[in-house]
């Protein structure tokens, strides 16, 4: 069976899940209250509340013919428990495109009080406006989206928690 709240392949017989630890329940058929949501949103918030998916910005000068790092900054791309699986969280505002194709490299950071860091390559095609999003998936997982709404390159996936 498939985890209710992260996706993972549950083995059979088991009721907590190997990945993110929920425990599964059996409900009767005609249960209409809601018991299994009211139990994956509270376990959402419990697990993933808190974590932040962020983006490191940095800003560079030059000084003497060189790049040198000027000021860096965290920008929120969006918060654990607002991701909802296989749907892209957009950031909201966007950032300069490129006037050719070319190679970016998109550091992100993720977690509570400690922090995880990861680079990410990224191909991306000439444009004007370019944004990041993050998409949850299965294994409480998430991917890096570099793009725009219509068209966009996938990272490779990453922990959340």
């Amino acid at each position: 069976m498939k985890c209710k709240f992260c996706g993972s392949n549950v083995p059979g017989g088991e009721i907590r899940c190997e990945v993110c630890g929920f425990t599964h329940v059996n409900f009767t058929d005609g249960d209409s209250s809601g018991a299994l949501e009211k139990m994956i949103e509270k376990y959402k918030k419990s697990k993933l509340g808190g974590i932040s998916i962020d983006l490191i910005s940095h800003r560079y000068v030059i000084e003497n013919g060189e790049f040198k790092d000027y000021h860096t900054e965290s920008v929120k791309i969006a918060d654990a428990v607002e991701l909802v699986p296989d749907k892209i969280v957009w950031l909201k505002k966007s950032f300069y495109g490129s006037e050719s194709d070319k190679t970016i490299v998109v550091e992100v950071c993720v977690g509570k009080n400690e922090k995880t860091y990861y680079d990410f390559s990224f191909n991306i095609k000439k444009t004007d406006d370019l944004n990041i999003g993050v998409k949850m998936v299965n294994g409480l997982k998430a991917r890096i989206a570099v793009g725009n709404e219509e068209s966009y390159v996938l990272s490779e996936e990453f922990d959340i928690c």
